[in-house]
């Protein structure tokens, strides 16, 4: 008997799985690293906000031009060639950081740069994942997809607190695993074995047919909407962790890695629930329930002054998140066309990653005009409105 979830019987995406989830912890060791640095070097919640915002700038247009691409291309090659050249970014800052060089324009520019890789790397991994596993797994492929980028949530912020705050190494090696780890995906990605690439026909290859579907869609319209409310509203928290963890609970870089990997456990708990095949809600009602619990937590995040109590509302938030996550793919990998998947996936990419980061320029300056508790309570209820908004005018989502 095994404990692993069924899915990951299948070879290929025992493969993507585990090298995106090697990769994915070393990305969170240097977003934690980076926010932590960032605030050092300036005591500006409103750069740090700008820091991870910066990301999501090529994140809200990019990613249909990705999406577009990886329907053409062999995707496999696609996320290969992007994933080096995240390496060779990270590499970039990991001198810097290490030479003592580094300065704040320096570390918003490489989030720039990182998300113009991203954005076509997401649409590709995106699209390829119904192809390592046949249609009746799909559902906890995808939940265990979720936990590709937010489970090392877990992991790579208390490593980081472990190695800098604990046993005092450089800053600069968080840079640096993050930077070799990509590696890791491209070794993943060679030792797959796929069918041969088929592009998508003619006529439905062009650059507008994944948006005339997505917006002729009963059912995907709402569903890229509920995304997009949730993500620029509702998890862009992550871009205040660091003040949070300073000027509210101070607890230091130790403690905003715990914050951070409570969120990362949760999620984690999450797809193990998903993949176990227990009796869940329709993907829909599951999606709009998770965002309200969403909402709700956050506003608790806002307001506790209890370093334990916050440990326990983030780790129930990336449940939440998870569970969340994977009502909103299946929904749209379930109705999309195959020779599709690149541009609609990467439209969910889009309000994902783009807004969710993009979120960090409208939190840190509210934080900074305000407090942070209220900052982050507005926000919540303005997604709760938003995901009210949507159950009630769209009944066809609940029923998804």
């Amino acid at each position: 008997m095994t404990l692993l979830p069924p899915v990951l019987r299948h070879r290929n995406f025992a493969l993507f799985f585990s090298s995106l989830f090697i990769s994915n912890t070393g990305i969170w060791m240097a977003q934690t690293a980076q926010g932590w640095l960032v605030y050092d070097l300036t005591g500006s919640a409103t750069l740090v906000g700008v820091s991870f915002g910066a990301f999501g700038i090529p994140m809200l247009v990019l990613p249909y031009f990705g999406g577009l691409l990886a329907d053409r291309v062999d995707r496999r090659r696609l996320m290969a060639m992007m994933q080096t050249g995240a390496a060779g970014i990270a590499l970039i800052i990991t001198a810097l950081v290490a030479s003592d060089n580094i300065a704040v324009w320096h570390l918003v520019t490489a989030s720039f740069l990182q998300a113009v890789v991203n954005s076509f790397d997401q649409p590709a991994r995106q699209a390829l994942l119904p192809d390592l596993v046949p249609v009746e797994d799909l559902r906890p492929a995808i939940a265990l997809n979720s936990v590709v980028f937010t489970g090392p949530a877990f992991i790579g912020p208390g490593i980081v607190g472990l190695m800098i705050g604990t046993l005092g190494w450089p800053l600069a090696t968080a840079f640096l695993v993050d930077a070799l780890s990509f590696f890791v995906v491209v070794a993943g990605l060679l030792l797959m074995r796929l069918s041969p690439f088929l592009p998508a026909a003619a006529g439905r290859d062009s650059f507008f047919a994944g948006l005339y579907f997505a917006a002729g869609h009963a059912v995907i319209l709402p569903t890229l909407l509920l995304a997009a409310v949730t993500s620029l509203l509702g998890r862009s928290y992550q871009s205040l962790l660091p003040v949070i963890a300073e000027d509210v609970l101070d607890v230091g870089i130790q403690g905003l890695g715990l914050m951070a990997s409570a969120a990362g456990l949760g999620t984690i708990a999450g797809a193990l629930v998903v993949s176990s095949g227990r009796r869940l809600p329709r993907d829909g009602a599951l999606a709009l329930l998770s965002a309200v619990g969403l909402g709700l937590l956050q506003i608790g995040v806002a307001y506790s002054t209890n370093y334990a109590i916050s440990l326990l509302l983030l780790f129930l938030l990336g449940l939440l998140i998870t569970f969340m996550t994977t009502g909103i793919r299946a929904i749209l990998q379930l109705l999309t066309p195959r020779e599709m998947m690149g541009r609609v996936m990467s439209l969910n990419t889009m309000a994902v990653i783009g807004l969710g980061s993009t979120g960090g320029f409208i939190l840190g300056p509210l934080a900074e005009a305000t407090d942070v508790s209220l900052a982050l309570a507005v926000t919540a209820a303005a997604m709760l409105l938003g995901v009210a908004a949507l159950a009630l005018s769209r009944r066809v989502l609940r029923a998804a």
